[in-house]
């Protein structure tokens, strides 16, 4: 089936295409893109011998030669089709356009190819080439009529409840387009709602995180971006509607030690002589595929030296905020300072902040 589809579409689609020769997963959206590449993997080389018929080679150092025999090289086991792919492919695109087009116009194997990009203009040659014989799937972040529907049936699908249209509008609303945080609230729900009894909106409103959970994320986000600014933004609507400091520094401290335990296992690596992918140890430690991408990157970000000291960053967080700086106004300067300290330039050496300095000395 040749075209482009959204990524919902083909989601919730009662029997997703398997895919063409070539295919393109494009768009900002991680989970989307995860999922997705799940249903090729599930279609293509499902079954025993799954392993022997997929290849997954590194654009960073992988040539279109190299694709090229990959997809000819009929699996070792099985009798699937191989299945290629190159996630983010971007500057492979750039450097191997030409050798694309080509091959989009006239494969010259049987096997699969995936490849996942960031931007994928409608106005190329590329595009429109691959839009009348590949498939294109679109992984940009959805909008709220398709998003709802997609809630209703990953409900009943993966996790046996009923989700009404109005109980899965109402997430959307509470939450936004985020298709990663609603998935996680999908879960919660999962633990304690009926599988008989649909949920309700009011029961919606009252167990889903809603927008503070989004903006404690929006604000550890900014900060491991750099942009403080934002970050601090982010801060004041969340204590403007009530939240306290030690409130919040409990929801971002999660994320942040994932951060740190992912330091201690590549420098565990590193010691025994093992060269580890940054991304695989953030695996280790439990971080979902479809948010690898954007914690490898703000982990590099942040430097290996800060992310080592992110315990002991959180530890002195909590001291001060249970000692000297237990009132909210102090609190929340605490929380600014640990917020600064993960978003200034990794060549600034900072120290504690003055109420943990003051706790050093006295004690």
């Amino acid at each position: 089936m040749a075209g482009t589809l959204s990524a919902i579409d083909y989601l919730t689609a009662t029997s997703p295409p398997a895919g063409e020769l070539v295919n393109i997963l494009f768009g900002d959206d991680p989970y989307l893109k995860h999922s997705v590449l799940q249903a090729f993997k599930e279609s293509n080389v499902s079954g025993e011998d799954a392993d022997f018929g997929l290849a997954q080679l590194d654009c960073s150092t992988a040539a279109w030669c190299d694709v090229v025999d990959a997809l000819a090289t009929r699996p070792l086991f099985g009798t699937g089709r191989r299945l290629v792919i190159l996630q983010d492919a971007d500057d492979f695109v750039k450097q191997y356009r030409s050798n694309i087009e080509d091959y989009v116009k006239a494969p010259t194997t049987d096997g699969v190819l995936v490849l996942t990009v960031q931007t994928w203009p409608k106005n190329t040659r590329l595009y429109k080439q691959n839009d009348k014989t590949g498939l294109q799937i679109d992984c940009r972040k959805p909008s709220e009529k398709p998003l709802a529907l997609w809630l209703r049936k990953e409900a009943k699908r993966r996790f046996g409840f009923n989700l009404p249209a109005e109980s899965a509008r109402e997430m959307v609303e509470i939450i936004g387009c985020e298709i990663g945080v609603l998935e996680q609230e999908l879960a919660k729900l999962a633990l304690v709602a009926d599988t008989k009894t649909p949920l309700t909106p009011e029961q919606i409103r009252e167990r889903v995180g809603g927008w503070r959970t989004k903006k404690a994320w929006d604000m550890l986000d900014a900060a491991c971006d750099g942009d403080a600014r934002e970050a601090i933004k982010q801060l004041q609507r969340l204590i403007q509607a009530g939240q306290h400091p030690i409130a919040i520094l409990g929801q971002v401290a999660h994320s942040l030690r994932h951060f740190a335990l992912a330091t201690q296992i590549y420098r565990r690596a590193e010691k025994q002589g093992h060269r580890m992918p940054l991304r695989a140890a953030l695996e280790a430690t439990g971080v979902k595929h479809y948010f690898l991408q954007n914690a490898e990157r703000r982990m590099k970000r942040l430097g290996r030296h800060r992310a080592g000291e992110l315990y002991r960053w959180l530890l002195d967080a909590d001291l001060a905020m249970k000692g000297l700086s237990s009132s909210p106004p102090r609190a929340r300067l605490v929380l600014e300072q640990l917020l600064v300290k993960i978003a200034v330039s990794s060549d600034v050496s900072l120290g504690p902040p003055p109420e943990v300095a003051t706790l050093q000395r006295s004690g």
